[in-house]
């Protein structure tokens, strides 16, 4: 899927074409979320509103299910932070941070179901 190329640029790409194929397929919200824990910030801003406009029962039931996972993602969005974005987001958990609000997302899904 090129998602894991080291060209950031064919990175969104591909990112852009997942997008495009979210309504067809269910495995796409998997991987887009897997992706939300990798530390290229653009990225990050390509999947928030593909995140937002996914059905709301959808990801419920996905979090219901896979809370561990979406700890383990949201610990990986807080090392990435720390490592690449704390310079320009210096506040843990601030909103401004993309990251920060997907995992903010996640954590509301998983509290609402």
């Amino acid at each position: 899927m090129y998602t894991r190329h080291h060209d950031g640029y064919i990175r969104e790409k591909y990112v852009r074409r997942l997008e495009q194929e979210q309504a067809k397929t269910d495995w796409v919200l998997l991987y887009l979320i897997e992706l939300t824990g990798e530390y290229v910030r653009e990225i990050l801003e390509r999947i928030e509103p593909v995140l937002q406009i996914w059905p709301e029962e959808q990801l419920r039931t996905f979090a219901a299910a896979n809370e561990r996972y979406l700890q383990r993602i949201e610990r990986c969005i807080i090392s990435y932070w720390d490592l690449h974005q704390r310079t320009a987001y210096p506040v843990l958990w601030n909103s401004d941070y993309v990251g920060f609000r997907i995992a903010q997302y996640y954590r509301s899904s998983r509290a609402h179901s």
